[in-house]
């Protein structure tokens, strides 16, 4: 009979013990961390915004046609995150870690700007597609490039984005809200690990981002063997055909595309595993999510027109099936 009673009062003291070490509250970050993460922050969303909206007009000053459609959608996408929904977040982030609130409406803007990330990624793995087909499927280019469904490859990505993201909003998977103690707009993620949550991350992320590195692996294989650049028999520039020396340029181009890939998940791909598999990290590192999920995400948009502009050029006429006309 003691013994029992001893061995409740033990378990009520560990679950008093669980119980105040959840509650406990991390370090407020240093003055120093604050700034410094601010003032980074907001340079890489100023000189971002300024890079994207040259490379945007650049590409808008072009005929719009087939990819070049696709293209200036994704751009647009990254613009409004890189310019308008960062921002607003790091501004009402820095006001709340130092005592102050915007009072935002916090369920709404983060369902807009989740709901923009997603569709980022989707975007992305449809221009990866569009690509594809151009190079391995050029006889069915025609009809992926025609309005009905461009116009499908621009919507659809919108829906799936916001469409994942509109049950965390009611409370499946996480809340949209504030952090406590601080009150700027923040997730707060609930259920099991391979609940609503694991499948909201991965339709969301996981799945296009996943894909679109396939692709581009595929498509770099494709053109490596076909052309025998890589795989074969070398040969010095001069004695190249000029056939040749396209599936050389169209390999190099498929190269650069592997290194932005892999770029692209070193960027997007830690937030969203953190928040997955290790929220609780999140509840011990008060800063972590800010560096993660806002700087170094941030950082895959700005860096998108330095990638862009060194394919630029070719992405535009390599990657298109040649044109009937003499130099067009």
């Amino acid at each position: 009979m003691n013994g029992s009673w001893i061995r409740k009062i033990f378990m009520a003291n560990r679950f008093k013990r669980r119980l105040n070490s959840s509650l406990t509250l991390p370090d407020p970050p240093s003055e120093l961390v604050k700034v410094s993460w601010f003032t980074l922050s907001m340079l890489v969303s100023f000189f971002g915004s300024i890079l994207l909206i040259l490379l945007l007009f650049h590409i808008v000053r072009t005929k719009l046609t087939g990819s070049t459609v696709l293209i200036a959608h994704l751009l647009a996408l990254q613009l409004l995150l890189c310019s308008v929904y960062f921002p607003i977040l790091f501004i009402d982030s820095f006001a709340g870690l130092n005592g102050a609130s915007l009072n935002l409406n916090c369920p709404v803007l983060l369902l807009m700007y989740i709901g923009a990330v997603q569709a980022q990624h989707w975007a992305s793995l449809v221009l990866a597609i569009n690509r594809y087909v151009a190079i391995a499927l050029p006889h069915h280019y025609r009809k992926l490039v025609s309005k009905p469904v461009l116009t499908m490859m621009i919507l659809a990505p919108w829906i799936i984005g916001t469409g994942g993201t509109i049950p965390l909003y009611f409370g499946s998977g996480g809340k949209f809200g504030v952090k406590p103690v601080y009150g700027y707009c923040a997730i707060t993620v609930a259920g099991r690990v391979y609940g609503f949550r694991a499948l909201w991350q991965t339709i969301g992320t996981y799945i296009p981002t996943v894909l679109m590195g396939i692709i581009y692996v595929t498509l770099f294989l494709r053109l490596a063997i076909d052309g025998r650049v890589c795989f074969g028999r070398t040969r010095e520039k001069e004695d190249l055909t000029g056939l040749e020396k396209r599936l050389e340029k169209r390999v190099t181009m498929a190269k650069m595309l592997v290194a932005a890939h892999v770029c692209y998940c070193v960027c997007f791909l830690p937030g969203p595993i953190v928040v997955l598999a290790f929220p609780q990290l999140y509840g011990q590192h008060l800063m972590l999510a800010h560096w993660l999920n806002g700087f170094l995400t941030l950082c895959g948009y700005a860096a998108s027109p330095v990638s862009w502009y060194q394919r630029s050029r070719n992405s535009l006429s390599l990657f298109l099936p040649p044109s009937p006309f003499p130099g067009k």
